[in-house]
């Protein structure tokens, strides 16, 4: 049965919502080091500074008092000042940031600057050059604000000694050097000041309208947490963000099993699948759920591996402390579970695209992949029809693992319903029937590890690991990377190294987002590595895992998580959509506010 049309089409927009939303993470950039700005600042501010007036027989007038005084003391002053002003009263502010904008704001005064200069040079006005400058100090205001409540301070009033500093830096240093500088020019200065923070605060309230109607949030509140915790990483902005996301959460039940390898009295390996999604990103919510997991378990088993379950967006965990619930059920399980020496071989059904199978105790483990096709997540709907098709033909237990290992710009996911989702639940019925005919007492197994990847580069802290499940004398690999997905090619790459270790093998990501906490967002495996390392790196762990190959036992145990938090049906889609009209409506805003404020600032010359 095929999904009605219009319900594909409310899937298809609710993905390209989320799409456009993550292509935000795109627009972030990492400001230099404030001292490779010293240079060009110097540089503007000289060139710029004999268009106040050249004096070829006075360079101190030109160069010193025009360029330097005039322009470069108060850019440099500004970006040194505005960063302790904004921290003593409550914003965050890092000089990097404070320097960038002092330089960003110069080039606008320096091309106000320019254009009168053209004015006066072509045509047979005369504009008053101090009236330029007056104009060019305070019209910058509108940029620092808007930066600085952004980014730092979302309060109006405590932003705005930083977003003064650098106009009233010019401003006084027109005073000194450019008399008279009496009622009048203070006049100017302060109405046009007003006119553009008017304007600003007229824009934030524009954009801060969408999110405040919707979820009661102040959305340059969010935008500053969001980017201390992208920045400074750790705990900065946790709490207040996760405190966002328990406001629109809802509670749901989540199905989670696991796989546990035993020697003796020991777990040697241990195998997660909660079907939540590990994310939205950074440290937040689900985000790194592979190693909070895995740190949960280190006393019982070093050997952690949490593969990505079917789960979209909707069910990022709303809070890091929701993991908990996850932990506990896995600790139930693991007291109840029971372990033999069966299982199976480990079977591959699939043409456009794959689904393997692998009998493992009183369970089937199922893997899907669909590369070289490029996939996002497959929907937590699907996997749950999955296990009830799988239980129903068989019997056994199931957990199943997307294998989230094939990414390009735009890739959907597999929503139930879909033709992809029809035909991923009959493969599986095939192939976990398949596996059922194969199954043997005796099974050994083997486990490598390496860490130490950086995660702006894709991998995060779980690294690379590799389990080698031996049975009926066949050896086959699940090799995990901790990434958001792989770039696509390289799943085949690496298993073409690795095809004369193994008879079988599947490479799996966990779609850990806290790799995505970088500059662009978008960050699968093997877009910022060179895959053939990561493939070399793949091919000796699979060795190594060969080698530690040791009679076991296995368990298999299934479960439901109950009344987890997680962000919800289409609230994703939801917020996303309103980020998305509220990026649309700011553009125009923008131009309304900026044209505003130019005009009046216009009238208020020429009358005065």
């Amino acid at each position: 049965m095929e999904m009605p049309q219009k319900s594909q089409n409310t899937v298809v927009d609710a993905q390209k919502s989320v799409e456009q939303t993550a292509s935000i993470m795109e627009h972030l950039f990492r400001a230099p080091k404030p001292a490779k700005l010293i240079l060009p600042i110097l540089i503007i501010s000289l060139l710029a500074g004999m268009m106040i007036g050249f004096e070829p027989d006075d360079p101190y007038q030109t160069f010193i008092i025009n360029g330097i005084m005039l322009l470069a003391l108060p850019a440099l002053l500004s970006g040194f000042m505005a960063n302790p002003l904004a921290t003593y009263l409550g914003g965050r502010s890092y000089l990097r940031r404070s320097m960038l904008l002092s330089f960003l704001t110069l080039l606008i005064t320096a091309g106000i600057m320019l254009l009168f200069w053209l004015v006066n040079r072509l045509s047979s006005a005369q504009i008053d050059f101090t009236e330029v400058l007056i104009f060019a100090f305070c019209s910058i205001v509108w940029l620092r604000h808007l930066s600085l409540v952004t980014t730092s301070n979302s309060n109006h009033l405590k932003s705005l000694p930083a977003s003064l500093v650098q106009p009233l830096l010019g401003l006084a240093m027109i005073a000194v050097f450019l008399p008279p500088f009496g009622a009048n020019e203070i006049f100017l200065a302060f109405m046009t000041l007003v006119i553009f923070l008017v304007s600003v605060i007229l824009l934030t309230e524009v954009a801060n309208a969408p999110l405040r109607r919707a979820f009661g949030i102040n959305g340059l509140t969010m935008v500053r947490y969001s980017l201390d915790h992208i920045t400074e990483g750790g705990d900065e902005g946790i709490k207040e963000v996760e405190a966002f996301f328990n406001s629109f959460s809802e509670k749901v039940d989540a199905h989670t099993g696991l796989v546990s390898f035993k020697k003796k009295d020991k777990t040697k390996a241990l195998m997660i699948v909660p079907s939540v999604h590990p994310g939205p990103f950074g440290l937040l919510g689900g985000s790194d759920l592979p190693k909070k997991l895995a740190e949960s378990q280190k006393a019982r088993c070093g050997a952690v591996l949490v593969p990505h379950g079917a789960a979209t967006h909707d069910l990022n965990l709303s809070s890091t402390e929701e993991k908990e619930k996850i932990v506990k059920s896995v600790e139930k399980m693991l007291g109840e579970v029971r372990y033999s020496g069966l299982a199976g071989r480990f079977v591959r059904i699939g043409n456009s695209m794959d689904v393997c199978a692998q009998v493992l105790g009183s369970g089937v483990l199922l893997v899907h992949t669909s590369s070289p096709k490029a996939t996002d997540d497959v929907d937590y709907a699907t996997g749950n029809s999955v296990r009830e098709e799988v239980k129903t033909r068989t019997g056994c237990d199931t957990l199943f693992i997307d294998s989230h290992n094939c990414a390009k710009r735009g890739s959907g996911a597999i929503y139930f319903g879909t033709k992809e989702s029809y035909h991923l639940i009959e493969l599986a019925s095939e192939a976990a029937h398949g596996a059922q005919e194969a199954v043997s007492e005796g099974v050994k197994c083997g486990y490598a590890q390496k860490t130490g990847y950086d995660p702006e580069k894709g991998i995060g802290s779980m690294g690379i690991q590799v389990l080698v499940v031996e049975s009926g004398a066949q050896k086959a690999a699940y090799v995990l990377l901790d990434g958001n997905n792989m770039v696509a090619g390289l799943r085949e790459e690496i298993l073409s190294g690795v095809k004369d270790l193994v008879d079988e093998a599947e490479v799996l990501t966990t779609d850990n987002h806290a790799v995505n906490a970088t500059i662009g967002g978008f960050n699968p495996v093997g877009l910022r590595m060179d895959n053939s390392k990561i493939a070399a790196d793949v091919k000796m762990l699979v060795a190594k895992a060969v080698e530690d190959l040791e009679d076991v036992t296995v368990g298999f145990g299934t479960g439901l998580v109950k009344d987890i938090r997680v962000f919800g049906h289409e609230n994703v889609a939801r917020l996303s959509s309103i980020l998305n009209s509220t990026m649309a409506v700011l553009k125009i805003a923008v131009l309304t506010t900026l044209l505003f404020a130019v005009l009046a600032s216009s009238v208020l010359y020429l009358v005065v």
